[in-house]
């Protein structure tokens, strides 16, 4: 279930883009767009498609026969049709970044570290979405010494964003969700009512998945920085700007993950119910 934690689809109308579009090119939406860009989040983006799409094919295979799998990708092919996901990203952050930490924002990530360890992330992240290189960064965290100086310094930068509860409150929030769609979909007998208790028992299970994902990830990703620049990268992220970019984002995921779920649970109980008639 951890796929549908960063499912990433918005509902939310597009005004956001609209006005992004509108405000010319010094104004707030060109400055959210500098910012997507020097975030390289299109590939970020086509990743997380990818990862959308792979998830819902694994339910479909466990749940549904081969036509009905079919007609559940064509519908994720459009909940995670690429426009989607950049206008809700463009509206989310629009509305939650103000002046002062985009121009922080934009200045940082345009240095030369700020390029470096950007890229360093995209590459890492689409690295990850291969079960290959996957399970190797997993099994490299796993095997690692606790002395590690890498590891140290990553663990410092995750307790600085608070990565790891985020990334927890996300996936419970977007597992409750996918339940959600189910629900509304008619999947779920109408008397079962105890999905608080359903998602207690996921807890545990969710979060060391999350834990040695984000682990694996992060000593992928920032392996090739000096312990330098990973310092100056950390410092950013834990000043004010830094804080409140990284809150936006994961605002951003959080409310995407949550729609995804839902959406994907929704249409899978239609397709499911539909077949059981």
């Amino acid at each position: 279930m951890r796929g549908l934690a960063v499912l990433i689809l918005c509902l939310w109308p597009v005004l956001g883009l609209a006005q992004a579009e509108q405000d010319g090119p010094g104004g707030q939406g060109a400055r959210v767009g500098q910012l997507l860009d020097l975030l390289q989040m299109d590939d970020l983006l086509d990743a997380v498609r990818a990862e959308g799409l792979g998830t819902a094919q694994d339910l479909g295979d466990e749940t549904l026969d081969p036509p009905a799998t079919r007609r559940l990708m064509q519908q994720a092919r459009g909940i995670y049709g690429t426009a989607r996901l950049q206008a809700c990203v463009r509206a989310v952050l629009g509305q939650a970044l103000d002046t002062e930490t985009l121009d922080a924002s934009i200045r940082f990530l345009s240095g030369d570290l700020g390029r470096r360890v950007v890229t360093l992330e995209t590459s890492a992240r689409v690295a990850m979405t291969d079960l290959w290189t996957q399970d190797k960064a997993r099994t490299r965290y796993a095997e690692i010494s606790r002395d590690d100086p890498l590891l140290a310094a990553v663990t410092r930068f995750a307790d600085a964003t608070d990565l790891l509860g985020r990334n927890n409150s996300a996936s419970m929030a977007a597992i409750a969700r996918f339940y959600d769609g189910l629900a509304d979909g008619g999947f779920l007998d109408p008397s079962y009512t105890d999905i608080g208790a359903e998602l207690r028992a996921q807890r545990a299970e969710v979060e060391a998945d999350n834990r040695d994902w984000l682990y694996g990830f992060m000593l992928l990703a920032y392996g090739p920085l000096t312990p330098e620049d990973f310092d100056a990268y950390t410092t950013f992220y834990a000043s004010p700007p830094g804080q409140r970019l990284n809150a936006a984002i994961f605002d951003a995921f959080d409310r995407m993950g949550r729609d995804t779920s839902y959406d994907l649970g929704l249409a899978l109980a239609r397709i499911a119910t539909e077949r059981d008639l």
